[in-house]
């Protein structure tokens, strides 16, 4: 009965050792399929992402194309026309636009509080608080843009420590950097020539 026993634990052995060389290379295949999936996965979403970005661009442009034919009677059509496909295509999300957003400033010797037509933010990367990086300052189509205009959006500006603000009547754009100094206008143009001032 032993050297059944001990028979039976050799053919044990011996399958136990010709089953390790096929075990060993399930496993090496099984890790080049996870790689190769892995891989797959990386140019899929690289493919997606490139499909993303054109999609994109595609609305960009028609936008571009649609804006010149637009029509604005009143600063609230400017702003959802206009403003609002403005920002989304510089690509802010909802949650980094608020409007309306109340502004301290000097009047003379008197401090007011003033409402800034749209507030753009964005989270600070060393401290990770949320700050206000651009103003925009809507008027009516009629209106012209000039210094009056210009130094309204400047006071929000300056109320809410923006380097960047932005004045628009639908039919115009100009983007301003607060200096110390004087103002520097970085862009302007008419919305049809609108592409030409994207980045």
């Amino acid at each position: 009965m032993e050297d059944r026993t001990a028979i039976t634990i050799l053919c044990c052995w011996g399958v136990c050792l010709l089953a390790i060389p096929a075990l060993i290379v399930a496993v090496v295949r099984l890790y080049r399929t996870v790689r190769q999936a892995k891989a797959a996965r990386v140019v899929l979403e690289q493919e997606r992402d490139g499909w993303l970005e054109n999609a994109q661009e595609a609305a960009r442009e028609l936008w571009f194309k649609e804006v010149p034919g637009l029509t604005f009677r009143n600063e609230i059509e400017v702003e959802t026309k206009f403003i609002y496909p403005l920002v989304k295509h510089l690509g802010y999300a909802d949650q980094d636009i608020q409007l309306r957003v109340p502004v301290r400033v000097r009047l003379g010797r008197t401090d007011a509080v003033v409402e800034a037509d749209w507030v753009l933010w964005d989270t600070d990367p060393t401290s990770g608080t949320r700050e206000p990086v651009v103003v925009i300052e809507a008027n009516t189509p009629t209106e012209s843009l000039g210094e009056d205009v210009r130094l309204q959006a400047r006071s929000y500006a300056y109320g809410l420590e923006v380097s960047i603000y932005v004045v628009t009547n639908g039919k115009e754009i100009r983007i301003f950097e607060r200096g110390v100094t004087g103002d520097t206008c970085v862009a302007e143009g008419s919305v049809t020539t609108l592409s030409a001032l994207w980045p």
